[in-house]
């Protein structure tokens, strides 16, 4: 009985991973060399797979036929270290060696595969399919509220209320409950035009989804929008439905830009800038590097006054200050904010960037 327990529980939480997943970890067919499948999952995505448990390894052995190898992110350079590492940062708790495994010589970089669900490594220059992911997981909130309270949960307790960027992201959300749910996502009009359609966390509004003869009620006051079986429809604000909330990963890209290069390239290839709400998030943020190193985040002031005027580019409150000491001294076109502590520079220096 506890075997067969056991068991469901495996399955459950499969079923459960796969509608998550589904949005996460991208199967790439492609034979790259290691260093190659890393470079390429950073450029369209956000790292080459980690596997942290179980439940994670025999998703990954299924995107691929068993048989065929796949690179993931573990890595070990026998010049320097005796320890495993995922390349992400991730912690190493959990591993699915093969027998015999791992048996690399000493005085070498050696990376890691598996086949078949298990592990094996070997020399980086192999060639290998591979698996990227993407740091968007969904949480499903069974509670009802205001589109307004659904956007301020979503905010407090993961990263903000989830957009809908293209079909496959729509698949993920039908999948994940019934159909037959109302749902606030995090699309809201203001401008009570049809062209005023924006994601609350600042997201391209590039794919949409209405029902028939939706949307219908944007000409009034500030309406948002829900979704029921897949299709969506406007609804005034304060009515009260589940929702969908999004938690994103906070990650250091080791490029320079200019602030607005910066702001593109995160919303392109992640979420957003980063911003910073709490002195917890400022703290978070700080361990991404050291030294003074500027860091572009996600607040700017187009009204050239220092004192006031400050906005997150996502739309998040501004309400924490860590100001260098002496800033706030700075006039006249937009300024944006680097990061560490708060320091005003003209959006057009080129600095490393936060998403």
């Amino acid at each position: 009985i506890l075997f067969l327990s056991s068991f469901l529980l495996i399955l459950l939480t499969l079923s459960f991973f796969h509608a998550l997943f589904c949005s996460l970890f991208f199967s790439i067919d492609k034979r790259k060399r290691w260093a190659e499948a890393r470079n390429y999952c950073t450029t369209y995505y956000t790292d080459i797979i980690s596997i942290r448990s179980t439940v994670e390894n025999i998703f990954v052995s299924r995107l691929f036929s068993k048989e065929t190898p796949l690179w993931l992110g573990l890595y070990k350079n026998n010049n320097t270290t005796t320890m495993w590492e995922w390349i992400n940062g991730d912690k190493f708790i959990y591993t699915h060696w093969k027998d015999k495994e791992p048996n690399a010589q000493p005085g070498s970089v050696i990376c890691v595969a598996m086949s078949n669900g298990q592990w094996f490594d070997n020399y980086c220059n192999q060639t290998y399919r591979f698996v990227c992911y993407k740091d968007r997981g969904y949480h499903l909130i069974d509670q009802k509220k205001s589109w307004f309270e659904a956007r301020n949960h979503c905010r407090k307790q993961h990263t903000d209320l989830a957009s809908i960027r293209n079909p496959e992201e729509l698949e993920v959300f039908t999948s994940m409950f019934d159909r037959d749910v109302t749902l606030w996502i995090g699309l809201y009009n203001a401008n009570r035009s049809e062209i005023g359609w924006k994601w609350i966390n600042g997201d391209n509004f590039s794919y949409t989804h209405w029902k028939e003869k939706e949307p219908n009620g944007y000409q009034g006051a500030m309406i948002c929008v829900a979704m029921r079986n897949g299709m969506w429809f406007d609804d005034y604000c304060n009515h009260t439905y589940r929702f969908m909330c999004y938690k994103g990963k906070i990650g250091k890209v080791n490029q320079k830009k200019s602030w607005t290069e910066a702001r593109d390239y995160c919303r392109n290839f992640y979420t957003d800038l980063i911003s910073i709400r709490s002195p917890q998030e400022q703290k978070r943020t700080a361990k991404l590097f050291t030294g003074d190193t500027p860091l572009w985040i996600g607040l700017y002031n187009n009204n050239k006054r220092p004192t006031a005027g400050w906005k997150w580019i996502n739309g998040d409150k501004f309400n924490n200050d860590q100001w260098r000491h002496a800033e706030l001294d700075n006039s006249g076109p937009r300024i944006c904010m680097a990061f560490f502590q708060w320091v005003i520079i003209p959006s057009k220096n080129n600095n490393n960037l936060v998403i």
